[in-house]
C-alpha cells in the first residue's frame, strides 16, 4: 500500500495502477508458465487469491492480455496461452525453402503465410536455391537475431550437412526447429512434420503391376533422402513382385536439363512401359520425351494439369499438412511437447 502513503488519490486511480500491476505480473506466469508446459491460466478466483486483488481488477488485467493477443478466453473453460509476443518481432516465422518463386512453393508459401495469420503470427521466406553454400548465408543472418521458431525445408539430406554446427547454436539460442517432409539425419532430436515417401512409392508400384505393367523404371534424387526412400519402396514392391529391375532402369539424377531427361527415356524406353518419377517437374519432361509412357510421379502439382493429367501425381493432404504446422508453432511457443509425424500419401485412384 505504499501508494496510498505516497499519493493521496482516489480509488479509481489506484485501481487503474493495481490492474496495470496486475498485467505485468501475468506476463511474468504467462512466461513461467510456458516454460513448465502449462497452456491455461488459473481461474479469475485463483487469481484473486493469489494476487489479493479484486476480481474487476483480475479482468480488466486480462481484457489487457487477451488485447495484446496474449490470451485467449474460452467461454465456459478460462483464459489459454496463444504462443504470441507482446513484441511484434518476436511473433515472425522464419521459414527456410528452395525458392518462393517456382514450382510448388509460391502456393503452399501463400497458404502457410495466411494460415499462421490467423494465429497472429507472420511469415518471412528465406531462400536457399537448394545449396548448402546459400544455406549457410541464411542461417548466419538468423544468428544475428535467433526467430522464436524455424521452419526448414532443408537441401541435400543424402549427404552430411555443413551447416549443422549454426542449427546446433540457434537451438542454444531457444530457436525451436521444424523440419518440413524430410530432416537432416545430424538434427534427429528436431520436429519433422514428415511424409511417407517409401510407402507412396511401394504403393505406387503395387497400382502399376495391377495395371499389367511389370517393367518399370525410376528416375529419382540421390541428393535427398526423400529419393533414396522412394527407391527403397519401389525396389521392395518390385521384388515381391518377382520383377526385379536391373540397376539400368533406376536413373539418378545428376542433371534437371532436358538433354539428361532425353538420355535417360531413351534407356529407359527400350525395356520399360512405366516410369516413376521423383517429381512433377521430371515427369513433365519424360511426358515431353516419351507420351506413351506411363508415369506416375509425385507432388501433385499444377504442371500435371498443364499435361491435361497426361501422369498420374499423388501428394500429401496439404490442407492437413499446413493445419499441423501451424498447430506445432503454436503449441511450441505454448511450451507443448510436440513429436515428428509421419504423413501419408493421397491414393484417390488406388
Amino acid at each position: 500500500m505504499i501508494f496510498y502513503k505516497k499519493f493521496k488519490f482516489s480509488g479509481v486511480i489506484f485501481m487503474a495502477i493495481k490492474y496495470k500491476w496486475l498485467e505485468e505480473r501475468l506476463k511474468i506466469l504467462i512466461k513461467k508458465s510456458v516454460d513448465s508446459g502449462i497452456i491455461r491460466l488459473p481461474t479469475e478466483a485463483d487469481l484473486c487469491d493469489r494476487y489479493k486483488v479484486s476480481r474487476q481488477t483480475v479482468r480488466q488485467a486480462l481484457s489487457l492480455l487477451e488485447k495484446e493477443g496474449l490470451i485467449e478466453k474460452r467461454q465456459g473453460s478460462g483464459s489459454y496461452i496463444t504462443g504470441l509476443s507482446s513484441l511484434s518481432e518476436q511473433n515472425i516465422i522464419e521459414l527456410i525453402l528452395p525458392t518462393d518463386s517456382e514450382y510448388i512453393y509460391p502456393k503452399m508459401l501463400y497458404e502457410l503465410r495466411s494460415r499462421l495469420l490467423t494465429d497472429g503470427f507472420s511469415l518471412h521466406a528465406n531462400i536457399t536455391h537448394d545449396e548448402f553454400y546459400h544455406e549457410r548465408i541464411v542461417l548466419q543472418k538468423l544468428l544475428s537475431n535467433p526467430p522464436r521458431v524455424l521452419l526448414v525445408i532443408p537441401v541435400h539430406t543424402s549427404i552430411p550437412n555443413p551447416n549443422i554446427e549454426l542449427y546446433h547454436t540457434l537451438q542454444k539460442r531457444s530457436c525451436h526447429i521444424i523440419f518440413l517432409k524430410e530432416a537432416y539425419t545430424q538434427l534427429s532430436d528436431c520436429i519433422c512434420i514428415g511424409c511417407d515417401y517409401e510407402g507412396a512409392a511401394a504403393d505406387i508400384v503395387r497400382y502399376l503391376i495391377a495395371e499389367g505393367h511389370h517393367s518399370i523404371g525410376a528416375i529419382l534424387n540421390p541428393l535427398s533422402q526423400n529419393g533414396i526412400d522412394k527407391y527403397n519402396g519401389f525396389i521392395r514392391s518390385m521384388i515381391s513382385a518377382n520383377a526385379m529391375p536391373p540397376d539400368t532402369m533406376v536413373k539418378w539424377l545428376t542433371a534437371t536439363d532436358e538433354d539428361f531427361i532425353k538420355k535417360a527415356v531413351q534407356t529407359l524406353s527400350e525395356t520399360c512401359t512405366a516410369v516413376i518419377c521423383d517429381n512433377d517437374q521430371i515427369a513433365y519432361e519424360v511426358m515431353n520425351q516419351k507420351p506413351t509412357f506411363k508415369v506416375f510421379s509425385f507432388d501433385n502439382s499444377y504442371l500435371r494439369l498443364l499435361k491435361e493429367d497426361a501422369f498420374l501425381s499423388v501428394d500429401i493432404d496439404k490442407k492437413l499438412f499446413i493445419n499441423i504446422i501451424a498447430s506445432t508453432v503454436k503449441n511450441v511457443l505454448r511450451g507443448q511437447k510436440c513429436s515428428s509425424i509421419m504423413l501419408p500419401f493421397c491414393f484417390d485412384i488406388l
